[in-house]
C-alpha cells in the first residue's frame, strides 16, 4: 500500500521570529491507498490533549536524507524501506 497522505494534528502553538502565533503540527499516522482503490488510515500515535481532529497533508516526496530530516525513513512507504535489522 502506498502512502497517499500524512495524518497530522495540531499539537500546540508557538511564536515565530516576527512574533506571529503559528500552529505546531505533529504527524500521527498515514493514509494509504488499498489494492481495491479505497483508503485506509493507520494511527501511529495519539497526542495528549488531542481534540480528535486530524488533517491530511501531502507527503514530502523528496528522499528523507536529501531533505535534511532526522529520520531517514520518514514519509517512505513501508515496502520501500531498507531492512537495517541484522537478523
Amino acid at each position: 500500500m502506498a502512502v497517499k497522505y500524512n495524518l497530522v494534528a495540531k499539537n500546540g502553538e508557538y511564536k515565530d521570529k516576527n512574533g506571529d502565533t503559528k500552529a505546531r503540527w505533529i504527524k500521527i499516522g498515514v493514509v494509504m491507498e488499498t489494492k481495491t482503490g479505497g483508503l485506509a488510515a493507520k494511527l501511529e500515535t495519539i497526542p495528549l490533549n488531542w481534540d480528535g481532529f486530524a488533517n491530511l497533508a501531502e507527503p514530502d516526496l523528496a528522499p528523507a536524507k536529501e531533505s535534511g530530516k532526522a529520520n531517514a525513513y520518514q514519509d517512505q512507504p513501508i515496502d520501500k524501506m531498507e531492512d537495517d535489522i541484522p537478523f
